[in-house]
């Protein structure tokens, strides 16, 4: 009996020191301050590669880079007609190979992002994408 009650009291002892352990380590834990992560500022003026790219119109579009998943809000330097977005849509997804070059920083109607170039690789060719749309009429004159 007394073997059953001081293997009782140890085992209390144990669980005891094994739970204050763990609340201490959560505490001093979480007194770390948690920084947030690097980011390295963007390149301009040279071409990135493109993992993604989101129409939002004929002349604004959401895009993923492939270096660091950064993504911005691209505005080529024209005024597109209200059919480019469709038209941009089915001559991107029938291109590959997309690079972009961020030029300035601009202000938009979908919110601060950057004046872009952006090329695309299409039936063997690079192509620039605002020139591609001159060609093809839609943008405003």
């Amino acid at each position: 009996m007394k073997n059953n009650l001081v293997s009782i009291l140890l085992k209390i002892l144990i669980i005891l020191a094994l739970g204050i352990g763990i609340v201490i380590g959560y505490v001093s834990s979480s007194d770390a301050p948690i920084e947030p992560p690097k980011v390295s500022p963007i390149t301009q003026e040279s071409p990135h590669q493109v993992k993604k790219i989101t129409v939002i119109s004929g002349n604004t579009f959401d895009i993923e880079l492939w270096d660091d998943n950064r993504r911005v809000l691209g505005y080529l330097d024209v005024n597109t007609t209200p059919d480019a977005a469709q038209a941009v849509v089915e001559f991107l997804n029938d291109s590959d190979n997309p690079t972009v070059t961020l030029h300035q920083r601009k202000e938009g109607e979908n919110g601060p992002g950057w004046e872009v170039t952006i090329k695309v690789t299409h039936n063997g060719s690079s192509i620039d994408l605002t020139e591609w749309l001159v060609h093809n009429n839609l943008v405003w004159k």
